[in-house]
C-alpha cells in the first residue's frame, strides 16, 4: 500500500462558501479520500480555496464580476503560500513514512 496526499484548490471565495456549498465539497473531498484508502492507501487531503486561476486577470475580454482580482491577488500573496508550506511539510512527512 502506498500512502497518498491529496491538494485542492478552487477560486470561490470564502463568502461564496455557503454551508450547503462546503457540506457537498467535504462530502467530495472526504469520498475521494476514502478511495485512495480503499485502493491506494492512507490518504490525507488539504484543500485551498479563494485561489488565482489567472496570473493576470487584466489581460481577458471580460470583466470579472464575481470577485476582486486585486483581493484574491492579495490572498495569492499572503495566503497562498502558507498552504504550499502545509502541503510541501504533508509531502515531506509521506516521503519519511
Amino acid at each position: 500500500m502506498l500512502n497518498s496526499k491529496v491538494w485542492y484548490d478552487g477560486n470561490s471565495e470564502r463568502k461564496q462558501n455557503t454551508k450547503m456549498h462546503l457540506q457537498r465539497r467535504n462530502s467530495y473531498m472526504e469520498n475521494y479520500r476514502q478511495t485512495l484508502d480503499r485502493f491506494v492507501g492512507p490518504a490525507k487531503a488539504l484543500v485551498s480555496g479563494d485561489t488565482l486561476q489567472l496570473k493576470d486577470y487584466s489581460k481577458t475580454d471580460w470583466p470579472w464580476t464575481m470577485f476582486d482580482p486585486t483581493a484574491k491577488q492579495q490572498r495569492h500573496d499572503e495566503v497562498f503560500p502558507q498552504y504550499c508550506r502545509k502541503a510541501f511539510e504533508m509531502g515531506q512527512a509521506l516521503a519519511a513514512e
